[in-house]
């Protein structure tokens, strides 16, 4: 399926265990990072650890390839469906012939993601789903005692409670092997198990990631066995990114981390109000998070579910991509927020006015869309932690447009075309976003990703 998983874990971690969480990850609060090898976890007795130190911003805790991964349906046809690289004008992506639905850059990649043994599924099903798929890697992938111990370690151990989706997924999964040769996976002989498959869509369900490119685009998903064990929080101490191999990061962004005190992420985007989050949190994995953003009863963040339909209206139009209708409906929510300000909650202002940004983006309408990014700020800034790539990105997004527009202003001062822009602050927005990127936006040896390079930012 993919090449030797290769993980990186730091002295940093430690992993704890209870009933309510199972096993996950703590700050260990050592003062030195040490490598391991990358097919161990690290245990560390956090009680043993008095005083430490706290972590560094941008501290590396893991570095991860995926054990299984799959390519988003939406992105089959852009990007190679096994390296994820990018069809560009240097590189050509050929389509399966057999099934038409896999695309490769390679003889390699189309070996390696061991396409041979899917496609005769897929010309029978192309309608397949992405979970679907993803289970099946997910077999694939198991060729050792090793592979199997794994998957069948994630959590949960045992069967949840009914989950008729995935109970429909098991019986579907059946008819979409059943004439496939899987004696290359030591759990092949388990393929119409319904009641093994069940168990197993739920470990993939919960421990799934998705993958992102590394402007924070999501382009597939992927199981990261050992990222999983940390846990969620609305209020995270640390972040993960995706470099241009697939290699998940998990990085620090939290100082005031103590030794002994769970490491978390947020698996569900903070840009959301609670109600949302604590369902999405619900239906996927099963809990209901009680970090202090959830159980506040300060800042109530309430639904409104008129505004919530204009939203789906708005990115059905943006996903046909009709943008002027897409704009129009954002348009309609920051409107109503303006003129009657305590009327629904500023996190979907927050959403309208970055989504206006970007689809004025795509039109080419560089100064509404500066214009909205920067209005947007201020509200990303107050849901999403100080260091965090979104806002990273979005503070880049400012600057490049900042620059793009001060170069237009000696002609728009020829053409006296009018310009509500103020020249010469898109520095600004750069100084804001180098701290993120210096800190989080780096491969393990600290050399920058490759949205950096793309924009010439350097270190």
């Amino acid at each position: 399926m993919n090449k030797a998983c290769s993980s990186l874990f730091l002295s940093f971690l430690t992993i704890s265990e209870n009933e309510e969480f199972g096993r996950f990850y703590c700050y260990d609060g050592h003062d030195e990072p040490s490598s391991s090898d990358s097919t161990q976890i690290i245990y560390r007795a956090s009680d043993n650890r008095k005083g430490g130190t706290s972590p560094r911003i941008g501290t590396l805790l893991l570095k991860e390839q995926p054990n299984c991964f799959c390519v988003s349906e939406e992105q089959r046809s852009r990007i190679c469906n096994y390296c994820f690289r990018e069809k560009s004008e240097g590189m050509k992506l050929s389509r399966c012939k057999a099934c038409k639905y896999s695309h490769y850059c390679s003889m390699e990649c189309y070996n390696a993601d061991q396409h041979l043994v899917e496609c005769k599924a897929l010309q029978k099903h192309p309608q397949v789903t992405n979970s679907m798929r993803l289970m099946l890697k997910c077999f694939l992938s198991c060729k050792t005692v090793e592979d199997v111990e794994k998957i069948e370690n994630l959590s949960p151990k045992q069967s949840m409670k009914d989950i008729e989706d995935l109970k429909q997924l098991a019986i579907l999964f059946c008819d979409y092997v059943k004439e496939l040769d899987l004696s290359i996976s030591l759990i092949g002989h388990r393929k119409t198990d319904v009641d093994y498959l069940y168990l197993l869509f739920q470990k993939i369900q919960r421990n799934t990631f998705s993958i992102c490119n590394d402007e924070m685009n999501v382009i597939g998903s992927g199981l990261y066995v050992h990222t999983s064990l940390f846990n969620h929080s609305c209020v995270p101490n640390c972040t993960v990114l995706f470099d241009s191999k697939k290699n998940i990061y998990v990085r620090v962004i939290n100082s005031n981390i103590k030794a002994g005190e769970p490491l978390t992420i947020n698996y569900v985007d903070l840009l959301d109000v609670t109600p949302n989050r604590q369902h999405k949190l619900d239906k996927q994995y099963h809990f209901t998070c009680q970090c202090p953003r959830c159980t506040s009863t300060v800042n109530s963040e309430e639904r409104n579910t008129h505004v919530e339909s204009m939203l789906e209206m708005a990115n059905d139009f943006k996903q046909k991509n009709q943008l002027q209708e897409a704009i129009n409906c954002y348009s309609r929510v920051v409107s109503k927020k303006k003129s009657s300000p305590k009327l629904f909650h500023d996190i979907y202002l927050g959403i309208a006015l970055n989504a206006l940004a970007h689809n004025y983006v795509e039109l080419g309408e560089f100064e509404k869309a500066y214009h909205y990014a920067v209005e947007s700020l201020p509200l990303l800034e107050q849901y999403y932690p100080e260091f965090y790539p979104i806002l990273g990105l979005q503070y880049l997004m400012c600057a490049k447009l900042g620059a793009h527009l001060e170069e237009e202003k000696h002609h728009q001062a020829r053409t006296q075309t009018t310009s509500s822009f103020t020249p010469n602050i898109s520095s600004q927005w750069f100084q804001k976003a180098f701290p993120i990127f210096s800190k989080l936006f780096i491969h393990e040896d600290n050399t920058p990703f490759d949205v950096l390079r793309r924009n010439q930012i350097t270190f």
